[in-house]
C-alpha cells in the first residue's frame, strides 16, 4: 500500500521536495512509520534529533493534526497522507 507523505514550510525548502509517496507494508501503525523514516538520511537530518522526531515538528494524519501519544493508536490504510509541519509561532 502506498502513503503520501508532504512537507511544508522550511522542511520542505530543506528536503528540497514538497512530497514522497512512500511503498509500506499492511497494518503499519503511524509510530513505526514515523521510526521507518528516522531511517532515510535526508530526511533523517532534517525531521530527527537521535532518531527522536525533533520537538517543534507538527505531524498531520490525513489533514488532522497528531499529538504523539496517538501516534501508536493510528493504523495507516492505503492512500492516506501524513504531513510534517514546523511549528509557526508569531506575534
Amino acid at each position: 500500500m502506498k502513503i503520501r507523505v508532504r512537507y511544508f514550510a522550511s522542511i520542505r525548502e530543506s528536503l528540497g521536495k514538497s512530497e514522497d509517496e512512500i511503498e509500506i507494508k499492511d497494518g503499519l501503525k503511524l509510530s513505526n512509520f514515523i521510526e521507518y523514516l528516522s531511517k532515510i538520511d535526508k530526511v533523517s537530518n532534517i525531521l530527527f534529533n537521535n532518531k527522536r522526531l525533533k520537538d517543534g515538528i507538527i505531524v498531520s494524519y490525513n489533514a488532522t493534526t497528531v499529538n504523539r501519544n496517538e501516534f501508536d493508536k493510528i493504523i495507516l490504510k492505503d492512500g492516506d497522507e501524513i504531513a510534517f509541519l514546523p511549528f509557526i509561532a508569531g506575534g
